[in-house]
């Protein structure tokens, strides 16, 4: 019996163009990502998504990471006046925390000034004394300094959380969906599940998510700022 072979040339795997899609840290593509995992296939949820995820940022901003806090807001003393508000730097009225104050004599030398409560100043702000400021106290949304500044002084404020900007488009790129869009995901689907949507397990399986992310931020933090051990904060 002959046999017959037959010979066939392949041209190779097929060379097919993939689509890459560029991560983007903006609203509108975290509450897309949402959507898929819920399988909000109709958009009934999303509005409930929008606002679950601003809930998220709500609760979060409460706890400073390395991209809500800054050194760089300085700002000058006028001769005469103790109390600074929004009129002065708008991260006075809009501070979660300000962890520490300086009066800074030059870019290489500061001086940290001493925290006091508003019950122990208010005897001392209203002597209406001028000098140097050596303390200060930070209440009904102003930073008081005392002594009144006698001049102009440069001081800088440490806020440590920080509250960011407000977002003013859902196609704009922001620092909570930038660095922390695991974080927000999860704590957003938590209260989803909790509140709309009433499904215990998937809020726990959430919950659990959001602690996972919580704590590789933390981790992330600390390892920004040389610190060996993490130091748990409690919500």
């Amino acid at each position: 019996m002959s046999r017959h072979y037959i010979r066939i040339k392949t041209g190779g795997p097929t060379q097919e163009k993939a689509e890459v899609y560029r991560h983007r840290g903006t609203l509108a593509h975290l509450v897309s990502v949402i959507q898929d995992e819920i399988d909000d296939i109709g958009d009934e949820y999303v509005r409930q998504i929008q606002e679950s995820i601003f809930c998220a940022v709500r609760f979060c901003e409460r706890e400073s990471f390395y991209f809500n806090e800054s050194r760089d807001v300085v700002f000058t003393t006028r001769a005469g006046k103790g109390v600074y508000d929004a009129t002065d730097t708008r991260h006075i009225e809009t501070a979660v925390k300000i962890r520490s104050v300086y009066l800074r004599s030059d870019p290489h030398h500061k001086l940290e000034l001493e925290w006091k409560s508003p019950f122990s100043l208010e005897s001392s702000l209203s002597s209406e004394q001028q000098g140097r400021p050596v303390c200060y106290s930070y209440f009904d949304r102003k930073l008081h300094l005392y002594p009144t500044p006698d001049r102009a002084y440069q001081i800088q404020l440490l806020l440590s959380p920080m509250r960011l900007s407000e977002m003013e488009s859902v196609d704009e790129e922001h620092p909570w969906f930038v660095h922390g869009f695991d974080l927000i995901k999860a704590r957003a689907k938590y209260e989803l599940y909790k509140n709309i949507l009433k499904e215990p397990d998937c809020a726990a399986a959430a919950y659990n998510d959001f602690n996972e992310q919580l704590h590789e931020l933390r981790a992330e933090t600390s390892k920004r700022h040389n610190v060996t051990r993490i130091i748990p904060t409690a919500f």
